[in-house]
């Protein structure tokens, strides 16, 4: 790998469905988070609300050896880092920034000794990383955080259990008020993977096997409200599946400006010998859940190319959600080779490769993703190298929002207007075809909302003027 260059911009190799072309993908600028040497892996991405933003990671010497969690902080587009714990032991760390205080806190497996782990939680308190003891939580789980509106923390964890021979997980949430420590009692049995917060909403996504029919996942989804619980199941796979998975790794996970909750997963299984590989989203608007909707995917023998974009969003997946309501998802592909990302134009959604592994073994995660504070546009982290080695590196993939700059000559020009004045169609309406849709979207579509229209116009004129 080479690592003499800290930041690249690339153009992420498309597979535009229905005949769209290929030449037409986002770009994107991938930033190193940290220059050292190491095995850097467990990558977490949250945004404050003073616009600054925060990943956490884990940095290690070699495979295997003690690991430190560190979190990185970007002001000014320089990444600093502090070592917050040295102990670092299993895989995965979260991280989220509390709304009251708008700083972050991160959980994370810490070495216990004996071979067990346990779980820590650290919060920063402007000066320096502060552990906070988490006294409901036991020695060895999976964690996830997030905060409310009012600054309480909510920690998810898994519990894993052996019976007859078969794997059962356990759920749990505690969550800490300005009285202490609390266990949240959770309605449904499986793996929580994710949670998202709205105000004092706080949702839960994951899967669960233990619905009595061996094989087979359901998705669910409990929402915390304040004095009350509700759990939904979002999706479950056909009864007459073999070996079925249902959000294989993490499924992604957003609430919207709107307030609904936006969930993206993949299902993988087989039905009468056939394959079946699907990326899917499914939203919480009012009171109930919308029937799953397909983005990507389909049969193996019938259409293997569709197959084929299904499994690449088979690995932990995330999703974010821009201001206008467009949601992104990204996912790391079945081989690890790719980072990628699914998202609508014109009417249809398309898949694009953000980042690709040419050399080495893989190892991508992408831990998860947000809107960036300085630019409005998606924004994801991922580790990208050779597994069990040092030289995996934690990267910040961020979409490089339109300029206006149509005909690429550096400035926004008359002739840039003109373009402008061709593409313009109006709110929720496709731009005209002049040059292309995807031309005039990628030049003039400021808030990624899928049309060229006023407020679109009114961004234009601010680069116009500054040209």
């Amino acid at each position: 790998m080479n690592r003499s260059t800290g930041t690249c911009c690339m153009l992420g190799v498309a597979f535009f469905l229905f005949g769209l072309d290929s030449a037409q993908a986002f770009e994107w600028e991938i930033t190193r988070v940290d220059e050292r040497e190491g095995f850097m892996h467990s990558e977490s991405l949250a945004v404050g609300p003073n616009g600054k933003l925060y990943v956490s990671y884990v940095l290690a010497n070699s495979p295997g050896s003690t690991a430190g969690v560190y979190v990185a902080t970007r002001n000014d587009g320089a990444w600093s880092r502090t070592l917050v714990s040295g102990s670092f032991a299993g895989y995965g760390t979260r991280l989220s920034v509390n709304p009251a205080t708008g700083l972050p806190g991160v959980v994370f497996q810490s070495n216990a000794g004996g071979g067990r782990t346990r779980l820590e939680f650290w919060e920063y308190n402007g000066v320096e990383w502060v552990r906070q003891d988490v006294p409901l939580a036991p020695n060895q789980c999976d964690a996830v955080l997030a905060y409310s509106l009012g600054g309480e923390a909510y920690i998810a964890y898994t519990l894993g259990t052996t019976v007859a021979g078969e794997p059962l997980y356990f759920a749990r949430v505690a969550r800490r008020t300005v009285n202490g420590w609390e266990d949240v009692p959770v309605p449904v049995q499986g793996d929580w993977l994710n949670l998202a917060v709205a105000g004092d909403t706080i949702v839960a996504v994951g899967s669960s096997i233990t619905r009595g029919l061996p094989g087979l996942r359901w998705l669910d989804a409990m929402r915390l409200l304040p004095g009350n619980l509700a759990a939904d199941t979002v999706d479950h796979l056909p009864s007459e599946a073999v070996d079925g998975e249902i959000c294989a790794r993490i499924p992604g996970l957003a609430i919207d400006k709107g307030n609904d909750i936006v969930l993206a997963y993949c299902t993988v299984y087989t039905v009468d010998s056939e394959n079946f590989a699907e990326l899917k989203m499914a939203r919480f608007h009012g009171a109930s859940w919308s029937s799953p909707e397909v983005l990507l995917g389909g049969g193996s023998v019938s259409d293997p190319a569709a197959y084929a974009l299904g499994l690449l969003f088979r690995q932990q997946l995330t999703l974010t959600s821009t201001d206008s309501g467009r949601p992104f998802v990204f996912g790391v592909a079945e081989d690890f080779g790719s980072v990628n990302v699914a998202y609508q134009r014109a009417g249809m959604w398309n898949v694009e490769t953000i980042d690709a592994c040419d050399s080495c073994s893989g190892l991508w995660r992408g831990g998860a993703s947000g809107i960036d504070p300085e630019t409005s546009a998606p924004i994801v982290v991922y580790s990208r190298g050779s597994q069990f080695r040092v030289d995996t590196v934690v990267h910040v993939a961020r979409l490089v929002p339109p300029t206006g700059d149509s005909d690429g000559d550096g400035d926004v020009d008359l002739i840039d207007f003109g373009s402008f004045a061709g593409c313009l169609n109006g709110a929720n309406q496709l731009p005209n075809a002049y040059p292309s849709i995807d031309e005039c979207l990628n030049a003039f579509d400021f808030n990624l909302d899928g049309d060229v229209d006023l407020q679109d116009f009114l961004e234009f004129q601010t680069v116009f003027s500054r040209s």
